[in-house]
């Protein structure tokens, strides 16, 4: 069952993909579009690229560090479950990318399914609130649309909902564990021993917040990865600038990363092909409208998309063969984590099949 739904999800995103390349291609002059990737200054995307090379290091680390209040893995390490996580999550629709991580985390590492799939709704949270910060910087140069704003409220009241949540658990935690043994394990004891572990996973996944140094050096590698990501954008448009015929201020960086990235956080698309570009040449149209041409907004949009998924083929394909990742087996049982149920695993065992429970995987689950 979950092989067919994967099936219908990757056709309906490839066919997305394709419809979405025609509509940006369609009445394009490819001669013209040759000429102006002839005028593109090389030198500049070798700094961009060691940006996107940095980009991935520092998401890695920012991963590590969010997990090492539970166990210290080696930096190497981390970096080489990342970088492949990151492979698949580009290679596939979806989320399957990021079970990826979770699942390879579990084999390898020993920790708990949920707690790997909290470390990643930490990451998504940190990264929401750079978003945030970064779009209304943006605000100061550029009028974003209506809709664009409501949407960015939407999401600040998401993460507001998520953080206090965060804080409401690690406050009332000796609460919440009587209430449960009180209330809920005398009707529901067999519902509430695999609550119970569910609960000691999802909490010591958020438990870097009670460290001010973890939240102070996981937000520090969240701005840097940012960083990274504008500083990227802006070497491509210094390279594109005889291209643009126009000044393009540095600031436009800040709109294009802001915007992309909040529209392509889940790949809809294999590697968001198509909607990358959409996104890019509109946004490009949307500010300049006729005063950069067609050929110089796919050219753009090409050559970013390619920075940007480079790093993650380059890390990812070697750690794939160094450390000899097994593709088929981690596809599958990364299936199994966006599709519960499947293949016979109903009871939706967080430990999975190579390690044991919780309290045995890691000696501080017990003495949680």
């Amino acid at each position: 069952m979950a092989t067919g739904r994967f099936r219908h999800r990757w056709i309906f995103g490839i066919l997305l993909a394709l419809v979405l390349l025609v509509l940006c291609f369609y009445d394009l002059d490819f001669s013209r579009l040759w000429q102006t990737l002839k005028k593109i200054r090389f030198t500049y995307l070798i700094p961009a690229f060691l940006l996107g090379m940095l980009k991935v290091f520092f998401t890695a680390m920012r991963w590590k560090m969010l997990i090492d209040k539970r166990k210290i893995i080696s930096a190497r390490r981390i970096y080489s479950v990342y970088s492949f996580g990151q492979l698949v999550n580009i290679s596939l629709p979806a989320l399957t990318g990021q079970a990826a991580r979770v699942v390879i985390l579990n084999k390898t590492e020993n920790l708990p399914k949920t707690f790997g799939a909290t470390t990643i709704l930490m990451e998504a949270t940190f990264d929401g609130v750079c978003l945030i910060l970064l779009l209304a910087i943006s605000s100061f140069f550029f009028t974003f649309p209506g809709w664009i704003a409501r949407y960015v409220f939407i999401l600040g009241l998401v993460l507001t909902g998520l953080i206090s949540a965060y804080i409401l658990i690690l406050i009332n935690r000796r609460g919440l564990t009587y209430f449960g043994k009180k209330k809920i394990r005398r009707k529901f004891p067999k519902f509430y021993k695999r609550l119970e572990k569910l609960a000691r996973s999802f909490s010591s996944g958020i438990d870097s917040l009670t460290s001010f140094r973890h939240i102070a050096i996981v937000f520090m590698y969240s701005c840097l990865m940012w960083i990274c990501s504008v500083g990227l954008v802006v070497f491509l448009i210094a390279a594109f600038d005889e291209a643009f015929g126009l000044e393009v201020p540095y600031w436009m960086a800040m709109i294009l990363v802001a915007i992309t990235a909040f529209f392509t956080t889940v790949p809809i698309t294999p590697g968001n092909v198509g909607t990358f570009q959409w996104i890019v040449i509109g946004i490009l149209k949307q500010v300049y409208g006729g005063d950069v041409s067609k050929e110089v907004a796919v050219g753009f949009s090409i050559i970013l998309h390619f920075l940007n998924l480079l790093p993650v083929w380059i890390t990812g394909l070697f750690f794939l063969f160094r450390d000899h990742f097994g593709v088929k087996e981690i596809r599958k049982e990364s299936l199994k984590e966006e599709f519960p149920g499947a293949n016979g695993d109903s009871n939706g065992n967080d430990s999975g099949n190579a390690v044991g429970s919780d309290a045995e995987k890691d000696p501080k689950a017990k003495s949680a």
